[in-house]
């Protein structure tokens, strides 16, 4: 199995420093030239199947994408969203990480209130890539869900979650439970 893992491009909400989670914060002008430039980078690969996020900043990323893929369909699905930050949804940062410091957690452990953390978020993505057949396939998603996908794919303990932090657009590779390319944005400086 190859999967191509895609962070969303710049969200408002992103550009203005807010804690999403699952907000469904739009993609601004820069997050769709990103989009345009990673659907190019990606134009003549062999994509079998394609999952998003149903949530508008990986969706609309992905639909970028298979604009050079147009017989893949894509398959919007809530399991690839972010975690939910909980009470910290439409704040800004400075917020959900003046708690997070105050309760002197890692941040993959910290779960706000009414939200998540990634050990919440792990068995429902185990689950969806357990479904997965051995195909090449395209999953447009969020910083934490990216995290928790290849920390399932590799068998890694949640705590080495820091190296595999994503920047918008940033291409991850996974190929036969091997790492490939990790949060690769080389394809952001030749356009933007």
């Amino acid at each position: 199995m190859k999967i191509y893992l895609v962070r969303h491009g710049q969200s408002e909400a992103n550009k203005n420093n807010t804690t999403q989670g699952q907000i469904d914060s739009p993609l601004t002008e820069k997050g769709i030239e990103q989009a345009k430039a990673i659907a190019n980078r990606l134009k003549l690969e062999n994509i079998d199947l394609a999952y998003s996020s149903d949530l508008q900043r990986a969706s609309k990323t992905a639909e970028e994408i298979l604009k050079f893929h147009p017989k893949i369909r894509l398959n919007k699905i809530k399991e690839l969203r972010e975690m939910s930050k909980g009470k910290y949804e439409g704040m800004k940062h400075k917020h959900f990480y003046d708690e997070l410091e105050k309760q002197n957690l890692l941040y993959c452990h910290f779960r706000p209130e009414g939200g998540e953390n990634y050990s919440d978020r792990l068995p429902e993505i185990a689950k969806f890539y357990n479904t997965l057949p051995d195909k090449n396939i395209l999953i447009v998603a969020h910083g934490g869900s990216i995290i928790c996908s290849i920390l399932h794919l590799l068998n890694v303990p949640i705590e080495e979650y820091r190296k595999y932090l994503s920047n918008n657009t940033s291409l991850t590779v996974i190929n036969n439970k091997q790492i490939k390319i990790l949060n690769c944005t080389e394809h952001l400086s030749k356009t933007l």
